[in-house]
Formats: structure tokens, sequence, C-alpha cells
């Protein structure tokens, strides 16, 4: 049920990225199943806080503020445009609050996937 490519689209190469990200992925989530691994740690030692990451470079302090500010700059064009798109609120507050079930593919295939890994997650935080 992974849509690693549209069949309508001739396909130009391997999605090497797509592919290297649920690799990736499935990786992790073995590694929470083991027995002894303490996914805690893992996630101390292998994790990146990115301010600490920046100020641990040479990059002056004054750098990292200007780079935050135009990214913050683009998350507000970004709502802005959203705003400008003149939407239908009230469509927009009932697909916020009110849920619509569907019985295709990708929707099942979405609560089955979230189900499983709550489930692993209880599973494994009783150990």
């Amino acid at each position: 049920m992974l849509p690693l490519s549209i069949a309508d689209l001739p396909r130009r190469s391997l999605p090497i990225v797509t592919l290297g990200i649920i690799l990736l992925n499935v990786i992790i989530f073995i590694f929470e199943l083991t027995p002894g691994g303490s996914l805690q740690d893992f996630i101390m030692r292998a994790g990146l806080v990115p301010a600490e990451y920046l100020c641990r470079c040479d990059i002056p302090p004054k750098v990292i503020e200007n780079c935050f500010k135009w990214l913050t700059l683009r998350l507000l064009a970004y709502v802005g445009s959203a705003l400008f798109a003149h939407p239908n609120w009230t469509e927009v507050l009932r697909g916020t609050f009110v849920p619509r079930l569907s019985f295709d593919a990708g929707y099942v295939s979405t609560v089955v996937a979230f189900c499983g890994r709550s489930r692993s997650r209880r599973s494994s935080s009783a150990r």
C-alpha cells in the first residue's frame, strides 16, 4: 500500500529519497521493538536540537537571528496567502472539527497504520 509511483506517469528515475525515508522508518521501528534498547537513550544520542547545533558552530548569533526572522516572514507569507485565497470559513471549520469517514484504500491504510503505531507505543512502554 505504499505509493512509490503514480501509475499514469512514466517513471523517469528510481525514487531513491522516498525509498530511503521508508527504509529509515522501518529501521527505527525495528529498533523500537527490540528488547533492551532504550528508546529515550537513542533519542538523546541521535537527536539534534537545532539551537544547540547552531550555537556550537562558528556562526555569529546575529546571522542566526536574521535567519530565523526570514523563516518567520516566510511562514507569515504562507498564512497570508491562505487568507487571500478567500476560503469558505464554514467549510474550513467543518473540515477542522467534524471528522469525515471514508472507506477508500488510502483512508483505511492510514487508520490501520495509526492504530498499529499507537498499539506499538503502548506495548513498548509497558516493558
